[in-house]
């Protein structure tokens, strides 16, 4: 990897976060499954977007209403600052919850990280690498949500199978092919590639914690700009987990060693020690729940 400072501030990303709202704060349209209604009423962005709200009958809110609110696409400083106002909005205006039937899902726009030029065999290569680095450290993904997602049906592991079919596609170049062949429910989901031109992060569980979702974005895009970096990336290994602790807190300080102060965007450089904070808390949780020591 390079040992110049990697920068993300140009990387388009979208966000879609899982909350329960109480009826009587509902004053907003709520559109169908992936048909979101544009909330006027709500933050917008530079160039005068709105985030969206939709239904999602995977949310369950015994005495509120599952809602998923959809972001434009968002970038740089100005981005993450619309990404923590909504986040605001949702919680302090509409008294927005989450329950472990949320989550939270991050999309990355492959043209911002490999230029618009891309070739199917260029991007299939770029897949290939990001996907490897994506299993490597999977346990220090999944730790920093502080719950058992690595065994939610809604975003699977990749499984070996998986890496040598995406092997397979870097020589082939055959992009269209990842909605044929994979789930979406993985920890790292492909589908959207082909047609919207972006790869969905769905590791995270459903949370309005500000630090959190930064740190959450912020290994989004820590991810997607070193495995751009690397010119080969083996499918397995033992990632970054030299620290010590249980096994997400381990895997999580040895993700944070690597990152160091890469790829920070607006005021994640000021909250850099609450997100990490943040994050590993969770990871102590995530380890209690596996029955594992935390030293």
């Amino acid at each position: 990897m390079t040992k110049e400072q990697m920068t993300a501030d140009t990387v388009t990303f979208g966000v879609e976060l899982e909350t329960g709202i109480p009826q009587a704060n509902i004053n907003f349209a709520i559109g169908s499954y992936h048909h979101g209604i544009a909330l006027t009423n709500g933050p917008r962005t530079e160039d005068g977007n709105f985030w969206r709200a939709e239904r999602d009958g995977s949310l369950a809110f015994p005495r509120s209403r599952g809602v998923e609110f959809v972001s434009p696409i968002l970038r740089g400083e100005s981005g993450v600052r619309n990404l923590l106002d909504m986040v605001r909005w949702i919680k302090e205006l509409h008294n927005g919850r989450t329950n472990d039937s949320c989550g939270l899902h991050i999309h990355i726009g492959i043209q911002s990280i490999l230029g618009e030029s891309a070739t199917p065999a260029e991007i299939a290569d770029y897949v290939a690498k990001l996907a490897a680095v994506v299993n490597i450290n999977t346990q220090g993904i999944y730790a920093q949500t502080g719950k058992r997602r690595d065994i939610s049906r809604f975003c699977n592991p990749l499984s070996d199978s998986i890496g040598r079919y995406i092997r397979s596609v870097r020589n082939s170049g055959d992009i269209p092919s990842y909605n044929a062949n994979m789930s979406r429910y993985h920890i790292l989901n492909l589908n959207p590639l082909p047609t919207r031109g972006t790869f969905e992060f769905r590791a995270f569980a459903g949370t309005l914690n500000p630090d959190l979702i930064l740190h959450h974005l912020w290994t989004c895009l820590f991810i997607a700009k070193f495995a751009q970096a690397l010119q080969k990336v083996p499918w397995t290994g033992r990632g970054w987990n030299s620290e010590s602790g249980g096994t997400g807190t381990r895997a999580l300080k040895g993700l944070h060693h690597k990152m160091k102060k890469h790829c920070l965007v607006g005021v994640m450089r000021d909250r850099l020690d609450a997100m990490k904070a943040e994050a590993l808390k969770r990871a102590a949780k995530y380890d209690q729940a596996h029955g594992e020591e935390v030293a």
